[in-house]
């Protein structure tokens, strides 16, 4: 496990530490290369080439990030990817999750005076980042989560829209964002019990059809009796 960043009550830090379960033992990785500025709020994912992804974040003294660094774990070094195409605006509290090391997608957070609900798609390799365009979002927010289920669906749970937990308008719903090309299939809605809301909990799905996908929908939710 690798961690970068964060805060305690008088500091913000930019180090990074690893945790080795089999021995249960902290180290900290000295990096060198590109200065990353210190942060908390931000993403780190992993991606190919065992490489750590930090993207935007908050600072005290910067405010919000808009940047995106990779951190070869090998060498320890820092490298600042050049971002090209529709890059999306500062933000932290956001999401930034991948299936195949290659393609991070990115949802909502909050950019300082409001939070997002805007999707976007960022290729590792060539820094391109590319607005994923859907119909009927959910609710911005920021402080949500998110997983991959497989290679094609993607869920968003939870988060905060800036006075309360993001929750639907039945407590027992499940919102399910498809795509219409799923590797030449259908896709059936399922429909399971929900926990209680809460700030970081509550299931949104999303179908993704390969890293190209550009034509994203919402439909309506599934109430459950």
């Amino acid at each position: 496990m690798v961690v970068f960043g964060g805060q305690d009550n008088d500091h913000q830090f930019n180090d990074v530490w690893v945790f080795d379960p089999t021995t249960s033992r902290w180290s900290e990785l000295r990096t060198s290369g590109a200065t990353v500025a210190p942060r908390m709020r931000h993403t780190a994912t992993m991606v190919t080439g065992e490489r750590m992804l930090v993207i935007g974040g908050f600072s005290r003294e910067t405010r919000y990030f808009g940047d995106a660094y990779l951190l070869d774990l090998a060498s320890g070094t820092w490298e600042a990817l050049e971002l090209t195409g529709h890059k999306f605006s500062p933000r932290a509290q956001h999401v930034a999750v991948t299936h195949d090391g290659k393609n991070v997608f990115i949802f909502g957070g909050y950019n300082g005076a409001k939070n997002t609900n805007d999707f976007f798609l960022l290729d590792v390799s060539s820094g391109n980042v590319s607005e994923l365009h859907t119909s009927h979002p959910p609710e911005a927010r920021s402080r949500h989560s998110a997983h991959f289920l497989n290679e094609t669906q993607l869920h968003i749970i939870g988060g905060f829209d800036g006075g309360k937990p993001c929750v639907p308008p039945q407590p027992l719903t499940w919102h399910t964002l498809y795509c219409s090309r799923f590797h030449g299939g259908t896709i059936s809605e399922r429909s399971d019990a929900s926990m209680q809301p809460r700030t970081l909990i509550l299931v949104a799905r999303v179908c993704i059809a390969g890293a190209t996908a550009t034509s994203l929908s919402w439909i309506a939710p599934i109430h459950l009796e």
